[in-house]
Order: structure tokens, then sequence, then C-alpha cells
């Protein structure tokens, strides 16, 4: 696999790992695989990553570990490709050629991932529709743990802005920089199964989805998060009034 324009990064092997600069000068690193095993030490390491930070302190203090989640296909059944993002990681997996083996048996620490309570993801796409791509994925991938349709949790005014607004609206909290909403090629050309040629546009795209996903998430969602907890407690409130109003 390689890049169109950056011949010089080698996909031997499916599998590389990119420095890519957000406009605003933040880098994030990129692993691009099609092997099971690395996207398994990618897991495991990030993992491991964040833990530490949140035992430092450098993260906000919260019960569930957030994650930037997207995918691309090249139809509308299955996911192609896998993109996660934590913190300033992304991993890129292409599904459709990692070595498929008996359900169940490849990726297992990936799998655990995508059902762990304790994590919760956020994407731009309908969870269901997520769920269901990758369950219809080449390796069946059972997503169970939370995942939040991000464009439900943004100011109201953006619900139903288009992708490249919402996100060129959003940057600002999470310190991103994507410039002008026409400027990144957000409506490209999707991955096709046997493609081993990738174009710096669909790199770029395809990595900062879950990159800005990561952000957004974990800032709105514990906003979200502390809006819902809050409702309950008034809800519950205003039924034990009622109840109580009615059996005086």
């Amino acid at each position: 696999m390689s890049i169109v324009g950056q011949p010089m990064i080698d996909f031997e092997g499916g599998y590389a790992e990119l420095q890519m600069t957000a406009l605003s000068g933040r880098r994030y690193r990129v692993t691009i695989t099609s092997d099971a095993a690395r996207a398994e030490s990618w897991v495991r390491e990030t993992v491991d990553y964040f833990q530490t930070l949140r035992n430092l302190n450098l993260v906000r203090p919260r019960p569930k570990m957030p994650v930037g989640l997207a995918i691309q296909w090249d139809n509308h059944i299955f996911a192609s490709t896998l993109q996660l993002c934590v913190a300033n990681r992304v991993l890129m997996v292409q599904l459709s050629q990692v070595p498929q083996v008996p359900s169940g048996l490849s990726m297992v620490r990936l799998r655990s991932l995508l059902v762990d309570p304790s994590v919760e993801f956020g994407s731009f796409l309908n969870a269901e529709q997520v769920r269901r791509m990758l369950f219809y994925s080449p390796h069946s991938l059972v997503l169970s743990s939370t995942l939040h349709d991000l464009r439900e949790v943004v100011p109201r005014h953006l619900r139903r802005a288009g992708l490249a607004q919402l996100i060129y609206s959003e940057q600002a909290i999470g310190g991103f920089n994507l410039g002008h909403p026409q400027g990144p090629p957000w409506h490209f050309l999707a991955f096709t199964r046997t493609q081993l040629v990738l174009t710096a546009n669909q790199l770029t795209v395809a990595t900062l989805l879950p990159f800005a996903a990561f952000h957004i998430a974990d800032e709105r969602l514990e906003v979200c998060n502390l809006s819902s907890y809050f409702y309950n407690i008034i809800f519950n409130c205003l039924k034990f009034i009622l109840y109580a109003s009615i059996h005086v």
C-alpha cells in the first residue's frame, strides 16, 4: 500500500506509522495496518497510554475512556476500514485486507475494546448503522459498548449542519484546526476492498475524522452525561413528590 504523492512512505507488509500534523500544529500519530497483530499492539499500548495520562491527571477525570470512531465502506453493507482515536493516537485497520481466520480468533484485544463497558465511542454516524456495518464486515466485529452519534450532542444549531461545518464549528474545543470547511476534501471516494493505494486526501480525511470525534466526544459527552445525571435527579425528585402528594 502507498499514499499517492508521498512515495517515501513504505507500506510493505500492510503496515505504516505516520506522524501527521493538523493545521493548528498539533501532531498525532497514525498507525495504518492490515495486520491483526499490529492492531492488537495498538490497542494494548493505547489503553496503557490513556491510563498513564489518567494517572498523571493529564486527561479529564471520567468513568469511561472516550474513543473516536469512524468507518469507511465501498458499499452500504459492510465496513472496509475501522478508524479509532484516543488522545493523539489514531489507528486505521483495513478490515477487508486482514487475513480471515475462524470467527472470534483474530484481533481479540480489538474485539474486547468494542464490547468494553468502561469505554464509550463517539462518531459522526448513526450508531445502528455502524454496528450493522461492523458486524457484516469480513471479521464480524460486534460493537456493544456505548456509541454516541456526536451530531446529537453538539449545540442544537449544528445538528442539521453538514459534517464539514459541524467539525469546523467544534474544532476550538479540542484545539485542533482543520482550516476552512471548504478546505479539506470531505466528500471523497471511499476505499474499495482491493485498493492498495491511498490518496493523500483519503488519508487526511480518514485519520482526521476519528481524531476530531475523540476531541469533540471528550468535551461534549462530559457535558451531556452531567446533564443526564442532573435530569435524572430532578426527574426522580418530582416522581417522589408526586407519589407523596397522592398518598397523603
